[in-house]
């Protein structure tokens, strides 16, 4: 692959670029990563790696996991937004965490909601095994474009991070307003593809050095390779059958929520 052949070259420019840094430039600026050749350099050296070498077995998926149990707040503001979406006059709501992972999330909307019917799908049997051990969940393997479940039989349907996965997020879009009952809401949060590829490269480092591993700081590269904006969002929502009922962030922000409501036939 013509990407693939460029990355020794591009490696030996980031070398010298450091080697030119550390010999000849103020001791102050070394550890401050301010050339933006040697940043785009190294960000698209990594991302073109993340492409070709990674996948999500099971100690990669683990790692995952023990990482992001540290922020068990950003799953817990997700659920609380997923909680007001949902009727007072529904009892028993049913919910499709679509794109589970490890469960996280679940888990808090197993707290905020006991009553919940929440059902996981995923297309990594990996996550559906953790989700299975972090939440009381019902799992099923499949994807977005084409979502395992009968039309008009979730009331609520989430997805965090997982856009940017999809292969068809038309498809995608249709078939979550398909599985959704009139006036179901479906809940997004999505990485920004207009966030600052500087920003992105530094908090990549620094998860690496608070101990994500490289497998986990990749699948985060790779995230962000096909992430959308949010005015491609908003459109696919339209197109979808959706109105957005709540939309939070701004458009250089690393990420953007959205709740958009099924509208009725």
């Amino acid at each position: 692959m013509k990407n693939k052949k460029l990355l020794p070259v591009i490696g030996l420019l980031i070398l010298l670029i450091a080697y030119y840094n550390l010999f000849f430039v103020n001791i102050f600026k070394i550890f401050s990563i301010i050339n933006p050749l040697y940043v785009f350099l190294c960000v698209k050296f990594f991302d073109s790696r993340r492409i070709y070498d990674f996948k999500l077995d099971e100690k990669t998926a683990i790692r995952f996991e023990k990482y992001m149990k540290r922020y068990p707040q950003l799953y817990l503001y997700l659920a609380n937004i997923v909680k007001k979406n949902i009727t007072d006059n529904i009892k028993k709501p049913i919910v499709l965490d679509l794109g589970i992972g490890p469960g996280l999330l679940s888990k808090e909307i197993n707290k905020l909601l006991p009553e919940a019917h929440i059902i996981g799908v995923d297309p990594s049997e990996e996550m559906l095994k953790l989700s299975k051990k972090n939440a009381n969940v019902e799992t099923i393997v499949g994807g977005a474009e084409k979502i395992p479940m009968d039309n008009n039989s979730v009331d609520v349907v989430v997805c965090r991070f997982n856009l940017t996965y999809w292969r068809d997020p038309k498809k995608g879009f249709s078939e979550v307003n398909r599985v959704l009952k009139p006036g179901g809401k479906f809940v997004i949060e999505a990485l920004n593809k207009d966030f600052s590829y500087l920003k992105l490269f530094l908090i990549k480092i620094c998860m690496i050095l608070k101990g994500s591993g490289f497998d986990v700081a990749r699948y985060h590269f790779v995230a962000y390779n096909t992430a959308y904006s949010m005015d491609c969002v908003k459109k696919l929502f339209r197109e979808a059958s959706f109105e957005i009922v709540y939309s939070e962030g701004e458009k250089k922000d690393w990420k953007y929520i959205f709740v958009g409501k099924k509208i009725d036939a």
